[in-house]
């Protein structure tokens, strides 16, 4: 077995991607989530062939896992102003990524044929798995080499700087060093799978399955932000955070569970991952965690809860039988800071469009535990609650 190989069965491996419509545009016009290596490859580049663009700014691109909901940054946030437009929301950029999405992204702009065979060669010889495809530019004549992109999956979500350490390691110790350097960055965009006219001959596509690839063994320094687990339900935390405060209260719990979407498949996924995680922790009140679980997804519509009596998404069933991969704490500070992120959303969109129904748990949470943000926020819209 290969030393970089994962204990972790490419079956019980799912990522995410963000799309956007042109290399200009930031706003993402697709988000991704919970696919198969093939499910992935299909989105990025379909087996019915490639874009075919004279211009490649003008195809689709697409960044690893998916974003957060922030204040808008640089010329988005100008388009967003003088639109009147919301200046909240989803862009690529740092402060909107999340995490990898357990992917790993490779652009190669400077090799031949021959490396990439090898590189490729290696990889299937480790049992990694892998997408390829080609890019844009290939077969030009001012621009020789076999230029391709790489994806291969890894066992964890990994946060900016994170990514860019173990991609720096998986280049040098799989990829020959040959990775272009500008993809080293979780925000970088890689165009999807397109050709330009009359060069269609060029544009090929590959995939091969094996395993996944183990961030452990390639970078053992690496800070993880959540290791995957080998189960279809896949925990994903925005950073690296632990609890040093008090025991959490399970007021405090409710409270942040109150500003919570259950509609939203992924506010609802992640926040029952937290709760199954922080209920391990000593002196915990299991059932009481699990009643607040079952009160959140209780708000939702009915149509989201058509499948939660099956063994897969049944809360209680996962509250028995899930064993989580990060310690309480962690789980806390995530569930925490999520619950401030989603609040601070929901108050400016209340500013914003007047509309206040629904508002209170958002501003009350902020108030009651983050009254710094909270004060920060106030002062920044000059709104009195």
């Amino acid at each position: 077995m290969s030393e970089y190989l994962s204990t972790m069965p490419l079956a019980d491996w799912t990522s995410a991607t963000s799309i956007y419509p042109s290399a200009m545009q930031t706003v993402p016009m697709a988000e991704h989530q919970r696919c198969t290596l093939p499910q992935l490859a299909e989105i990025l580049a379909p087996a019915s062939g490639p874009q075919v663009i004279a211009n490649k700014y003008s195809g689709k691109y697409f960044t690893p896992g998916l974003l957060r909901v922030a204040p808008l940054v640089g010329k988005t946030l100008e388009r967003a102003k003088s639109s009147g437009s919301p200046q909240t929301g989803k862009q690529r950029s740092t402060r909107h990524m999340t995490d990898s999405g357990g992917l790993l992204v490779f652009d190669f702009d400077k090799s031949d044929r021959t490396q990439v065979d090898r590189i490729a060669a290696r990889l299937e010889s480790e049992c990694i798995s892998y997408f390829l495809f080609t890019s844009w530019s290939i077969g030009l004549p001012e621009k020789p080499g076999y230029r391709v992109r790489i994806l291969i999956p890894v066992d964890a979500d990994l946060d900016g700087a994170a990514y860019k350490q173990t991609w720096h390691a998986c280049n040098k110790t799989l990829f020959e060093s040959a990775g272009d350097p500008s993809g080293d960055k979780l925000c970088q965009q890689q165009g999807c799978w397109a050709i330009g006219p009359g060069r269609e001959k060029f544009a090929e596509r590959r995939i091969f399955i094996g395993g996944v690839a183990s961030v452990k063994a390639l970078t053992p320094t690496v800070p993880q932000i959540g290791h995957r687990v080998a189960t279809p339900i896949r925990q994903a935390i925005g950073k690296t955070l632990h609890w040093d405060g008090p025991h959490p209260s399970l007021k405090q719990i409710a409270m942040a569970v109150a500003v919570m979407d259950p509609d939203n498949y992924s506010h609802w996924d992640r926040t029952i991952c937290l709760l199954i995680a922080i209920s391990k922790g000593h002196g915990m009140d299991t059932a009481q965690l699990l009643r607040i679980a079952l009160d959140f997804e209780n708000r939702s519509a009915q149509i989201s809860r058509s499948k939660n009596d099956s063994p897969q998404y049944s809360t209680p069933a996962r509250f028995a039988n899930w064993t989580p991969a990060i310690t309480p704490s962690i789980a806390a500070a995530s569930l925490f800071a999520m619950a401030r992120d989603t609040a601070e959303q929901t108050y400016r969109k209340a500013v914003q469009t007047h509309v206040w129904a629904g508002a209170k748990p958002a501003w009350t949470y902020l108030a009651g535990y983050h009254p710094k943000r909270w004060s920060e926020i106030r002062a920044e819209s000059e709104v009195q609650v």
